[in-house]
């Protein structure tokens, strides 16, 4: 009967040494993902401002037909076309405001693969 109490003292030690194994690689792979997701919300929040920046070069190239703005923007891989002027015969009476959004087009380059 002592061996069968000293074999389960035994089992049972070596169940709580695997259980303190197995949290602590839960707790390093919990760690790792929340910097994954750290840097996935930090890389959506820089491709936000990437978009509103083009957005506001593109309409600085168009509306004001800035030569250099235009370069930089072709060596970054940025194409853009301007948006067709409206008809004049559409009956439409033109806007007293200007737009809001530049009156161009763009399409940023694919984001590169970055590692976290």
């Amino acid at each position: 009967m002592v061996w069968v109490a000293t074999a389960l003292a035994a089992a049972s030690l070596v169940l709580v040494v695997v259980n303190m194994v197995l949290a602590l690689g839960n707790e390093q792979a919990r760690t790792a993902a929340n910097a994954r997701q750290q840097f996935i919300s930090q890389n959506s929040q820089a491709g936000s401002l990437d978009n509103a920046l083009i957005r506001a070069l593109v309409g600085e190239a168009v509306n004001n037909n800035n030569a250099e703005i235009q370069a930089l923007l072709t060596r970054a891989g940025v194409t853009y076309a301007p948006n067709p002027p409206a008809a004049a015969g559409a009956g439409a009476a033109p806007s007293p405001t200007p737009p809001a959004e530049p009156s161009g087009t763009a399409t940023p380059p694919a984001p590169s693969a970055g590692k976290p």
